[in-house]
């Protein structure tokens, strides 16, 4: 598993154009890049997983594949 920082929202948009399902819509990412960076996931076959931030020493999960968990 490959886990990816994302800082603004023009790495969304380049993933989104470069083919790769993202998950959730832009407007989503959106929100929750002025929170602070988010890190996508990948597991083995390029399907993007979850979705998490860094708060402290423990990450906190955003969201499960095409599902918003929002714990914020």
């Amino acid at each position: 598993m490959i886990a990816t920082k994302v800082e603004n929202i023009d790495q969304i948009r380049l993933i989104d154009r470069m083919g790769m399902k993202i998950p959730f819509d832009i407007a989503w990412w959106e929100k929750n890049l002025r929170r602070g960076d988010i890190y996508l996931c990948v597991d083995h076959n390029d399907k993007l997983d979850y979705a998490f931030r860094f708060t402290g020493k423990q990450p906190i999960v955003l969201a499960f594949e095409r599902f918003v968990m929002e714990i914020i």
